[in-house]
């Protein structure tokens, strides 16, 4: 074979790794963008913090809610949201050690919506993972925040974080430093 067969050959054989190489990085670039938002932050044991907060969220959010026992899907944007409140948490064995106890994430399972056009969108499914952990600053500086809590329940049936619950099933009381609602600020419009 010639030189210029065995050339083709090899860039058959590369040309598709070069694609798909140019798709990873395609999809890289594509990343959501940083919104910083002046917002209100109520923590689970009743203390209000006014700051900003950084999250990265999608250009379109999709929201599945709940509305006279039929399910809609609602497509939102970040600006569209007024506040978010969190009301029940489902816990989510991750590890089981022998001698300490179970260890359970709290996920964010039942949480409300008000949008600017004054709908309040009861969602069951799925909190956004962009919510679930976010930067927050103000005067004092910046802190990261959850809307989840890890715990741990110990041999002896109670659970690190003093918190009386089931092992199973949505909670409606969560750990004191938990995010329970985020109130924007009307004027949020992304920075």
């Amino acid at each position: 074979m010639s030189f210029y067969k065995y050339a083709f050959i090899i860039i058959l054989l590369i040309f598709p790794h070069i694609l798909a190489t140019e798709d990873a990085k395609n999809q890289t670039t594509k990343k959501e963008k940083s919104v910083k938002i002046t917002a209100e932050i109520h923590l689970c044991d009743n203390r209000v913090l006014q700051g900003k907060i950084e999250l990265f969220p999608p250009e379109k959010i999709v929201l599945i809610h709940e509305v006279n026992n039929l399910e809609f899907s609602k497509e939102l944007k970040i600006d569209d949201i007024v506040s978010i409140t969190f009301y029940g948490w489902m816990p989510e064995l991750i590890e089981t050690k022998k001698d300490k106890g179970k260890i359970y994430k709290f996920n964010v399972s039942n949480y409300v919506v008000e949008t600017d056009d004054s709908l309040s969108l009861k969602v069951k499914k799925g909190l956004p993972t962009f919510l679930e952990k976010f930067n927050f600053n103000n005067k004092y500086g910046t802190v990261i925040l959850y809307t989840y809590w890890i715990d741990l329940l110990k041999k002896d049936n109670t659970w690190y974080t003093g918190l009386n619950g089931p092992e199973n099933g949505e909670r409606s009381i969560c750990y004191k430093d938990v995010v329970k609602k985020i109130i924007f600020k009307k004027n949020h419009k992304s920075e």
